[in-house]
């Protein structure tokens, strides 16, 4: 269980034993409600939608700290730390489920991408959100 405390993120070994089960038997992927333009209090009720989105959808997921690069390779470019999410697919394959999921709430919520790691796979890929 990931608890939350004072923006610290505790992990019990049982917690990283089954995390990391996930991460070799089912399909992940990570993604974020927020963006830089964004105040801290707009990126957090973005992020409770997200969160009810990805439930909605019939996912589990763990909540992280992340961080991105806005506007990679502009002058505008800026380090973004952020609330993300892990998502849990289903056991093995889901026939692209969990995938198709992340790129639509990627696209809803103005995200550059997502992360997708396939169960069967050891690569992740980074998949664009923005036409």
């Amino acid at each position: 269980m990931i608890l939350e405390n004072c923006n610290t993120y505790l992990i019990n070994e049982a917690s990283m034993v089954r995390l990391y089960q996930h991460t070799v038997e089912r399909n992940i992927g990570i993604i974020s409600a927020s963006r830089g333009r964004y105040t801290k209090s707009e990126n957090l009720d973005r992020s409770r939608k997200l969160e009810s989105d990805i439930r909605a959808a019939g996912f589990g997921f763990y909540r992280l700290e992340g961080h991105y690069i806005e506007g990679y390779k502009t002058d505008k470019a800026k380090d973004v730390k952020e609330r993300c999410y892990l998502v849990i697919g289903e056991k093995m394959a889901d026939n692209g489920n969990l995938k198709g999921v992340l790129k639509k709430l990627g696209s809803k919520y103005n995200q550059d991408s997502i992360l997708y790691k396939p169960y069967n796979d050891k690569k992740a890929y980074l998949i664009g959100t923005q036409a």
